[in-house]
């Protein structure tokens, strides 16, 4: 694996500019400006030549690119001294293109070394801030961590803490895909802290990238079955890169049911984004596994927000555990398609039978109206039979009515039925709804942005 992300880029780059036509083209010095030129050269060239060519040669569509590539002698073998790193980065991020940026700004990260890789954060900091940070950090953490994490970790310390919490999650992953066992080292010494879960993906993220099956492996020894998850999660969004069938078949394999839960949800969100028909059918052969209930919940929800109807229609074609999941998804969905939605969705669920499915959907009504008519919804909660659905109904219910309308919620909350543990989950936690939704704390997700639950 190559150290950086755009350098298989570059070179396919590279090389579509140099082999384009029948003749072989070679950088010369135009005496008139000064800047590099393209010029034809007879003959063929060797393997070996065609090698040290692409090595050497500043070759670029644009003779800007060309020209910045040739006077820093980038592709000779000589490291960048500090201060020419400096000068060198400074231009690239002076560079208002950003595609031509970015391709500097990474060719340069081919040239860190563990002499240079201080001044380069130094001039990167010193020269952007905001949200083009977003796109030059991540790249330039992760190729320190391969070059010199003991140093990149040390130098992160001494900056603000919003700046270590975004860099050493990434750091941490180039370590990953470089040296496995000095990452995992690293971890083991962070003992317990919060975030650490991040610093795990982050471990995976790096295996991922350059060995498959020691990240499964790591992943499997997670002792808590959310960890396991997000590290599927993880592993799930490297196996996609090389086809979403070759994925899916993948995760079938997965023998630990909490991976092989945050496998599937990753893929099939992914395919629903492009095919939601195929996510179905995808889901749909896994809809009585307990484990395939995020994606199941993640497909009816997509599919329901685009036509309630065909969400029912999906509903009532699968059975077991996960359909009270879709009927829920899609009676949400439909309250809040339209003026008649909601009164069109609660005369199909006052129609549907007793059981799970009436439960969920009741429950669901129940929580999309909480806040513009709590009475409607307490009243559809106490409506529901499964008396652990009923509570943890009437828990979002009365959170939302504690917001909306305070007095009304402190004079009917004695009477509501809601023992006094329920009582305090309301007043205690508010209504947070959170959640792992894999990013490193203060930002620089790439770790698995889009996760879901």
């Amino acid at each position: 694996m190559k150290p950086i992300v755009l350098h298989a880029s570059w070179l396919a780059v590279a090389a579509g500019a140099f082999y384009a036509g029948s003749v072989l083209q070679k950088p010369s010095i135009d005496p008139a400006t000064g800047r590099t030129r393209v010029v034809a050269a007879s003959g063929t060239p060797t393997a070996a030549e065609r090698a040290g060519t692409l090595k050497s040669s500043a070759i670029s569509r644009d003779a800007s690119i060309a020209d910045f590539l040739s006077r820093y002698e980038l592709g000779s073998g000589k490291p960048l001294t500090p201060e020419k790193m400096r000068q060198a980065m400074s231009e690239a991020l002076r560079e208002t293109d950003p595609v031509k940026s970015t391709m500097l700004f990474a060719r340069l990260l081919e040239e860190m070394t563990p002499e240079n890789a201080a001044e380069s954060m130094a001039t990167l900091r010193e020269s952007i801030s905001g949200f083009e940070m977003m796109r030059y950090m991540p790249l330039l953490a992760y190729q320190w961590g391969t070059v010199d994490s003991k140093t990149a970790f040390a130098e992160l310390d001494k900056q603000d803490g919003r700046m270590g919490m975004m860099g050493k999650p990434i750091i941490l992953a180039g370590l990953a895909s470089k040296d496995p066992a000095a990452a995992i080292a690293w971890l083991a010494e962070q003992k317990e802290q919060p975030g650490k879960e991040y610093y795990t993906q982050s471990i995976i993220n790096g295996l991922a990238k350059s060995d498959l099956k020691a990240a499964v492996d790591f992943a499997a020894k997670q002792e808590k079955a959310e960890d396991r998850t997000r590290s599927a999660q993880t592993i799930a969004e490297e196996k996609i890169k090389g086809g979403i069938d070759a994925a899916a078949t993948w995760a079938s394999n997965l023998t630990d049911p909490d991976m092989k839960k945050g496998a599937m949800q990753t893929i099939a969100n992914q395919m629903a984004r492009t095919d939601l028909a195929k996510a179905a059918e995808y889901v749909k052969q896994y809809a009585n596994e307990t484990w395939a209930s995020g994606a199941v919940s993640d497909v009816a929800g997509r599919m329901a927000r685009k036509d309630p109807q065909e969400a029912l229609a999906f509903a009532t074609s699968i059975s077991g555990p996960n359909q009270a999941v879709v009927y829920r998804q899609s009676i949400e969905a439909w309250v809040r398609s339209g003026d008649t939605g909601s009164e069109a969705a609660s005369k199909y669920v006052n129609a549907m039978p007793a059981g799970a499915n009436r439960d969920a959907s009741a429950a669901a009504l129940a929580t999309s109206i909480s806040r513009e008519d709590p009475t409607s919804a307490i009243a559809w909660s106490s409506n529901i039979a499964d008396p652990k659905v009923r509570e943890e109904t009437l828990v979002e219910v009365a959170r939302d009515y504690r917001r909306s309308d305070p007095e009304g919620y402190a004079a009917w909350l004695p009477a509501s039925g809601l023992s006094t543990e329920a009582q305090q989950q309301v007043n205690e936690r508010g209504g947070d709804r959170g959640g792992w939704r894999g990013g490193p704390p203060g930002g620089f997700g790439g770790f698995g942005g889009g996760r879901g639950r």
